[in-house]
């Protein structure tokens, strides 16, 4: 049976009930579906709908080949956008490096300057190794502040070392004079040289061994003791000794 005894103006041949059929929105022509798709639209001569079809065919192609190009765009812009953020953070991470690194120079050299009586100990112990040899090395050193009778401050340096396995001293005055290392004071005059300059340093040494043992050893006696302050209480008083670090030396 066809549908209200229609024909399809295309193939001219009965449109029946159960066949896809498309009426022409604008004159109600019916037309079997795919005659309408083979023709691009109506067939009546004048109609709007005329090859339709295809002109909705090609828009819906350019459609999705528009939507394709969005689709690359906005994947182009993303990979740019994730290349320009990879960029900066690499820009950062190098920021902050160069800043970590900068700072532990910084804190290196900061850790690695030496005061002014650990600099004096240095000096004297560059020159102690001069005279006795490159392969001695330092245990402590102890610097010995006094006034003289003109009033003016001077510093002795007492340096305890170690050389084939056995610990020595050495000694400097304020000039950088090197003393010797006292070992010919045994208490008694008698064991001094006879010259006065070698007396006083034989003396002076072995003063200034025994207050450092004094010290170390925590030993209480008056005779030997010299008050043993930090560097910067040093700087208070006319008369001290100061125990000086040697790990900056070498």
């Amino acid at each position: 049976m066809s549908l209200n005894e229609n024909i399809c103006p295309i193939c001219k041949k009965d449109i029946n009930l159960g066949e896809a059929v498309i009426i022409c929105p604008s004159c109600g022509i019916p037309h079997h579906a795919n005659c309408w798709d083979i023709n691009n639209g109506c067939s009546t001569f004048g109609c709007s709908q005329q090859g339709m079809a295809k002109q909705s065919s090609t828009e819906k192609l350019t459609e999705e080949k528009s939507n394709e190009k969005n689709v690359e765009n906005n994947a182009s812009k993303t990979k740019i956008i994730l290349i320009s953020l990879g960029i900066l953070v690499a820009a950062v991470a190098l920021h902050i490096f160069s800043v970590i690194i900068a700072l532990g120079l910084a804190i290196g050299v900061a850790s690695n300057k030496q005061s002014p009586m650990e600099k004096l100990v240095d000096n004297c112990f560059q020159e102690l190794k001069e005279i006795k040899g490159d392969s001695i090395t330092p245990i402590t050193a102890a610097v010995f502040k006094y006034t003289n009778s003109e009033g003016n401050e001077e510093y002795n340096v007492l340096i305890v070392y170690k050389k084939n396995g056995f610990e020595r001293y050495g000694a400097f005055d304020d000039d950088g004079r090197y003393m010797g290392d006292g070992n010919t004071y045994d208490g008694t005059l008698d064991s001094l040289d006879t010259d006065f300059v070698a007396i006083s340093d034989d003396f002076m040494i072995a003063r200034m061994k025994l207050a450092l043992l004094a010290y170390i050893e925590d030993i209480k006696d008056d005779k030997y003791s010299v008050n043993f302050v930090s560097e910067k209480e040093a700087a208070q008083l006319d008369e001290c000794a100061v125990l000086v670090s040697v790990d900056k030396i070498k």
